[in-house]
């Protein structure tokens, strides 16, 4: 955690503890959830809940902010966050003496250049008449299973004007590895059918398969097979492929189908299981380049233009 002395030109980075619990929240058909602490929970791997805990400390907090011992009822009991699975929230109350305003403004100059403010809102509670409003700071991290790492910071007056309440919540989730069942052997055989004309709303068209040569394919089976198991977040529709991955190995197969809207491929193994990988464009990338090297120069610009600002 980053406590920050406001009155000096120092900053002092100070690590805590966080004697929180990480928790699992479930939600997929819904663009926000909210993590609240009271959640059941699946054991959490150590990976995670040491990312968790680097996010957190990460926190920007006036140096002589005092923490709470429980949260203040001008606070929200939930704070708006990711609709998606495996997700840790790591939280903590604090009483400043800075209006709103003065530590919104605190905490937005302290940010480092992998910190960005993504989103804000203001929020009225009519049950108790307390007003609060937030901010969602979103951490680039150069972690390769960090899937979302984001401090979500709420402000509540106290007293008076001149007393804040806030609340830290750092919201994370860090993906599982794959099971064995799920990695495909080198020597497989691979083609690619790619859809030209990907839609959400009628079937795609545009059919185009590739046989991928034995040495290109090994190439994307590499890459295929260090992609972590992605979370539950809200699907896709229907019909809109982009590609589809067919992997061939003696009496074995794996299909794997990435769609136009997210960075998840749905793969689909001999057992007629589902699992779902999180491939970050790292594999459409690599797509991209088998075809060019396969001389499908119009193909591989259509799917490169999927990857970009990946």
């Amino acid at each position: 955690m980053k406590v920050i002395a406001n009155h000096q030109g120092y900053i002092a980075k100070i690590s805590l503890i966080a004697a929180t619990a990480a928790l699992l929240c479930f939600f997929v058909s819904s663009s926000t959830a909210y993590a609240d602490g009271t959640l059941p929970t699946k054991q959490p791997t150590t990976q995670a809940l040491q990312f968790a805990r680097e996010i957190f400390h990460k926190a920007v907090i006036p140096a002589h902010s005092k923490k709470l011992k429980s949260r203040p009822a001008a606070l929200p009991a939930n704070v708006p966050t990711e609709a998606v699975g495996d997700l840790k929230d790591i939280h903590a109350f604090y009483l400043v003496d800075m209006t709103k305003q003065a530590l919104e403004l605190f905490i937005r100059s302290h940010l480092d250049k992998q910190e960005k403010v993504t989103s804000t809102g203001s929020f009225f509670n009519s049950a108790n008449g307390h007003a609060y409003n937030d901010i969602t700071v979103t951490i680039k991290t150069n972690q390769v299973r960090a899937y979302l790492a984001q401090l979500i910071y709420t402000f509540a007056i106290g007293s008076n004007p001149y007393i804040t309440y806030f609340r830290v919540d750092s919201d994370t989730v860090y993906l599982n590895p794959r099971s064995g069942q799920a990695i495909v052997p080198l020597n497989a055989s691979v083609s690619i059918d790619l859809y030209t004309k990907p839609s959400l709303v009628h079937s795609a068209g545009g059919k185009v398969n590739v046989n991928v040569t034995p040495p290109n394919g090994r190439e994307l089976v590499r890459v295929y097979d260090t992609e972590p198991m992605a979370p539950v977040t809200a699907l896709c529709m229907e019909n809109s492929l982009l590609y589809v991955l067919e992997f061939k190995w003696g009496h074995h197969s794996t299909t794997g189908k990435a769609d136009v809207c997210g960075n998840t491929l749905y793969v689909v193994g001999s057992n007629h299981k589902e699992v779902s990988i999180y491939e970050n464009c790292t594999l459409t990338i690599n797509v991209s380049k088998i075809l060019q090297k396969q001389h499908l120069t119009s193909e591989a610009k259509f799917i490169s233009k999927f990857a970009q600002g990946c």
